[in-house]
């Protein structure tokens, strides 16, 4: 398991947790499927989230399944970092994050 990482759940108060993305070093976007492995339905059902990143780097969570999608982007600080629905403005609408290098 990857020190960085972008962990994403299905309520505002990070219980729930719906599926873990590791962090490896490289640009990448990423399309969230319908439902998680285990049939819990996930897209569009993100209400929080928690990451860590190196600093230079940023992830973008995305509207919908496309890269040119809405997004709203947070950046690494090298620590843990939560967020939840109230931070976000966007409450069980996102579909996919993208790692960035800034």
């Amino acid at each position: 398991m990857s020190e960085y990482f972008l962990e994403v759940f299905m309520d505002k108060d990070w219980k729930k947790k719906l599926e873990r993305f590791e962090f490896d070093f490289r640009e990448e976007f990423i399309a969230w499927p319908d439902n998680t492995e285990s049939g819990v339905p996930f897209n569009d059902q993100v209400s929080s989230f928690r990451y860590c990143l190196p600093t230079g780097w940023k992830v973008q969570l995305h509207k919908d399944r496309n890269a040119n999608s809405k997004h709203k982007s947070w950046e690494g600080t090298g620590s843990i970092q939560k967020v939840n629905q109230d931070q976000i403005g966007w409450n069980d609408t996102l579909s996919a994050h993208k790692w960035v290098k800034l």
